[in-house]
């Protein structure tokens, strides 16, 4: 199925994986940085200045400049989402519906998409100038004292994508059943081929 998703928004359990996602609506980038801001805030019970109820979350770091009235982003591609792993809880208890990143999730937390009802969609690498391009604004940016590509950039956008989903709200993960269905293929041939 293809869907055209706006966000925020209050429930993603309609998706799958194996879906193509288009997204119309505001989403914040956080990386590695900006996840450990996050987390350290809530274990001491602040809130973020952004809400992340039903949000978007976009694990990429912008190609940014100042212009005259704001900021233009040339370049906002994915950046490996595995390595917030162990962050990821932090993110989803805060109401984020969707994450869009690449490379996706391994097992157990994967889990967390489906103890929180939420989504992992997948974005192709490389194609950073791509996903600038479906950039309407940047609403906002937080956190500027991590840099331009660990800020939180609250930006709105159009027709991002297309994604896939990888890891829907049941905690189906695409990744996971790809690898296994390739070392079950390898399996076979070696077989075949008595290797």
């Amino acid at each position: 199925m293809e869907y055209h998703i706006s966000v925020p928004t209050k429930d993603v359990s309609h998706l799958k994986v194996g879906d193509i996602v288009w997204i119309n609506g505001e989403m914040y980038t956080l990386r590695d940085m900006a996840h450990r801001r996050l987390r350290s805030l809530q274990e001491r019970n602040i809130a973020p200045p952004f809400d992340l109820e039903g949000a978007c979350i976009y694990h990429a770091g912008p190609i940014a400049w100042k212009v005259e009235g704001g900021w233009v982003i040339c370049s906002i591609g994915p950046t490996t989402s595995g390595r917030m792993s162990a962050l990821l809880e932090a993110t989803l208890s805060a109401g984020a519906k969707l994450i869009v990143g690449k490379g996706g999730f391994e097992p157990p937390f994967d889990d967390l998409f489906r103890e929180y009802s939420s989504t992992y969609l997948s974005f192709v690498g490389g194609a950073g100038v791509i996903a600038a391009s479906s950039v309407v604004k940047v609403k906002d940016v937080y956190w500027m004292d991590l840099g331009i590509p660990e800020a939180v950039w609250h930006i709105e956008v159009k027709n991002f994508g297309p994604c896939i989903v990888s890891i829907d709200a049941m905690g189906e993960n695409l990744y996971t059943t790809v690898h296994e269905r390739a070392r079950n293929f390898m399996k076979d041939y070696n077989k075949k081929r008595k290797v």
